[in-house]
């Protein structure tokens, strides 16, 4: 009974092993060949404590990054050499590094615990097979499978314009008018987390055009893309009207949960309309539960809450 207790005890204290020395924590990665980990984060900073309130106190997410990785912290309250290194512009900011100092992946903002886990161990495993895959794609760069596989690895390390283009090359060798509709889906899902500007936003259009060309049937996901285009134009009144049509007419399609979150925003600070904000962000935690969202859906709620 005593060691129960003592075991249940080491489970609920268990933390993340983190180091607060990147150079010592890369020579150490490269004694087992690890991947290093480095959070950056800072005080006045609600997504940094959100994370070390969940992802970092999750028990899979603790005993998992202890063994694969060396972890390091660094907390910025002024000036810091390694957040200068890095060009960190914002917290929290996470980094995979390879034990010879090559940045792997980047991410930005909040990461839940299944999400940091799974997002860090797809990115350590695709690094080393991409150098392989590439070298390959030099002798046949239009192949069909060698894109489509390619496409898979550059998402896992968040090199969204590289999987775009790979799944468009892919997209070209597929007869299939169905198929081939949903790779541009897929890559028009890609191009909208990269920096917009006016020749990506035609770019995205014209896609989204012949997507819906190829079949009808992914019109809600074309819509999606003219909204996100409305907004990054600074048209919020259209981007409303579209996504309302997605949320309303579409809601099977894949951006029917992401249109609903870009609908509270809206409402939110273009329309003044939290009431509608809300009703937007439930039908996401109703809906479409297992969304990709819900944690951005719960996150905004409770902030509306906060400021009725």
């Amino acid at each position: 009974m005593l060691f129960a207790v003592s075991a249940l005890l080491l489970v609920q204290t268990a933390a993340i092993d983190w180091k607060k020395d990147y150079e010592s924590a890369l020579q150490e990665a490269q004694k087992g060949s690890r991947y290093v980990v480095v959070f950056f984060a800072g005080a006045d900073c609600p997504p940094c404590a959100r994370m070390g309130e969940t992802t970092f106190k999750d028990p899979g997410v603790v005993d998992h990054v202890n063994r694969t990785y060396v972890n390091v912290y660094v907390f910025l309250d002024g000036p810091n050499p390694v957040a200068k290194q890095f060009g960190v512009e914002a917290v929290p900011t996470i980094f995979l590094v390879a034990s010879d100092g090559t940045r792997v992946r980047k991410w930005e903002g909040y990461v839940g615990p299944e999400d940091y886990r799974k997002g860090l161990d797809g990115a350590a495993a695709a690094h080393p097979k991409l150098r392989e895959l590439e070298a390959k794609l030099k002798l046949d760069p239009d192949s069909l499978e060698l894109n489509t596989e390619a496409s898979k690895l550059y998402e896992a390390l968040g090199r969204s314009r590289s999987a775009a283009d790979a799944l468009r090359r892919a997209a070209a060798r597929v007869d299939d008018p169905k198929a081939r509709a949903r790779m541009l889906v897929r890559a028009l899902g890609h191009l909208t987390m990269v920096e917009t500007d006016d020749a990506l936003n035609e770019e995205m259009l014209a896609m989204a055009a012949e997507a819906e060309k190829l079949d009808p049937e992914e019109r809600g996901e074309a819509l999606a893309v003219r909204a996100q285009v409305a907004m990054n134009r600074e048209k919020p009144g259209e981007a409303i009207t579209l996504f309302e049509e997605v949320v309303e007419k579409h809601p099977a399609c894949d951006k029917a949960a992401a249109s609903l979150l870009w609908l509270a925003d809206l409402y939110h600070h273009a329309r003044k309309d939290n009431a509608k904000a809300k009703k937007a962000l439930e039908r996401i935690l109703e809906k479409y539960p297992k969304s990709d969202v819900v944690d951005d859906a719960k996150a905004m709620l409770e902030h509306l809450k906060e400021h009725d």
